[in-house]
């Protein structure tokens, strides 16, 4: 299936009825979701008891506020909770599942619009921008520090005012009553009066000072939320683009778009994407989480070839549920399992070369060597005591002096008389990783 693109967000107001929320992004799993409900109250928080339906192109999560539909001043949201991770693990040399690439292109693809949805929420400063989200941040705790301080310092100047005209009310009292310093007193009282009305005045300026400041934070704390975004789909290989306009609140987004279907082959500027074939005649089976198994054998399908010291005749031997093999499983009983072996079988050859060479049988069984100088060959093989078969070819053996390991046995003790211009077959064999090898000098002289 190919990935529309989509918000990879659903959100829902309450209305008292409503249990069932349908979502259309798609997610392989109801833990790769996440609820969240924000209160008349503004807060948020992840909601709890809910369960979710998932098919093709989306689901539908169900739940229950308190035990009852959620109701009206409260939302929901559904939005994707991908874990950033990739576990499928493709071996060079085998056949893939073109399902398997395409899963894991698809779960790619909704890891990147769950962070696209994420971004589009996101105050993000323009490219041109020298500071950082760090400065933006300091900067509108400062506002909101001014704002503040400014309001304190206007009920600061308030009370002042307040508490000057109480002081002009008790010199005004004092004047009356005290008939020795009326001149006196009427002329504190003046003076408290201008003082009074200086301190309105700056009681005033302040307040409108502070209504200001509110302003601009309010006005800043609008602009931020009222934040428009604006994606266009740029074409493959273009770098991605942003920019944010001042003057209409609205960030540009540039988002280069991949390649899909037959477009999506790999350019020197573009790359493009694996398209193994695998059909049931592989022994390979998609399960549920993604991964290619060996498939276990079933009366319509056939599995892998395996075979085991405790297989019976005629009976298709079984691996384990993860496809591993236990200890009791060997390559060397086919038969028991009542299989035939047909057609020919093609064994590893490898040519060597130099004065030291070695005849490794963890790497091939069959080895050719053209001899051009004195030559020293030594043998590796696999640890245990498993029969193991080598074959040299060797070319003008006898034109130089040639050293065999000291692991080679031959009949009489004596290696063989190499021939200076033609071919000499040697066969060995070994039971015991290596240490002793059963050399016999097969065919000589071959021209």
């Amino acid at each position: 299936m190919t990935m529309p693109c989509s918000p990879g967000r659903a959100l829902f107001e309450g209305n008292g009825t409503a249990t069932d929320f349908p979502f259309s992004f798609k997610v392989w799993g109801t833990e790769q979701l996440s609820v969240t409900l924000t209160g008349p109250d503004g807060n948020s928080r992840p909601a709890s008891g809910w369960n979710a339906r998932l098919d093709d192109d989306g689901g539908s999560v169900t739940y229950l506020h308190d035990g009852a539909p959620l109701p009206a001043g409260w939302k929901l949201a559904i939005t994707r909770n991908m874990p950033f991770e990739q576990q499928i693990d493709l071996v060079s040399g085998t056949r893939f599942d073109a399902e398997v690439i395409e899963t894991a292109l698809d779960k790619a693809t909704a890891e990147r619009q769950q962070l696209l949805e994420q971004l589009r929420r996101a105050v993000i400063l323009p490219p041109t921008s020298d500071g950082t989200p760090e400065d933006m941040a300091q900067e509108l705790l400062r506002a909101r520090d001014e704002a503040v301080k400014s309001a304190g310092a206007a009920k600061n100047s308030e009370q002042a005012a307040a508490d000057s005209a109480s002081d002009a009310d008790d010199s005004e009292q004092a004047a009356a009553t005290s008939a020795e310093a009326a001149d006196q007193s009427r002329a504190e009282a003046a003076a408290s009066a201008a003082a009074a009305s200086q301190s309105a005045t700056a009681a005033r300026q302040s307040a409108e000072a502070a209504a200001g400041s509110e302003g601009r934070a309010a006005q800043s704390a609008a602009s931020i939320l009222g934040l428009q975004v604006e994606v266009t789909t740029l074409d493959p290989g273009l770098p991605a683009s942003g920019g944010y306009d001042p003057e209409t609140g609205i960030l540009h987004l540039g988002i280069p778009k991949g390649d899909a279907g037959a477009s999506a082959i790999a350019t020197p500027t573009s790359p493009g994407s694996v398209m193994p074939q695998t059909g049931d005649e592989d022994g390979l089976e998609l399960e549920a989480d993604g991964k290619l198994r060996v498939r276990k054998a079933t009366p319509t399908q056939r599995g892998s070839v395996l075979a085991s010291m405790t297989a019976a005749a005629s009976a298709v031997p079984q691996a384990g549920e993860d496809g591993t093999l236990d200890a009791s499983w060997t390559a060397n009983c086919l038969h028991l399992s009542g299989g035939t072996l047909t057609g020919a079988v093609a064994e590893a050859l490898q040519a060597v070369t130099g004065e030291a060479v070695v005849l490794d049988l963890k790497a091939a069984n069959n080895f050719t060597h053209a001899v051009a100088a004195d030559t020293t060959f030594t043998v590796m093989a696999h640890d245990g005591s498993s029969f193991q078969l080598g074959t040299l070819v060797l070319t003008n053996g006898g034109a130089f002096t040639v050293t065999w390991p000291d692991s080679f046995k031959w009949a009489d003790g004596v290696p063989p008389a190499l021939t200076a211009e033609g071919v000499d077959v040697i066969t060995f064999f070994t039971v015991d990783g290596g240490n002793t090898c059963y050399a016999v000098h097969v065919m000589t002289g071959v021209a």
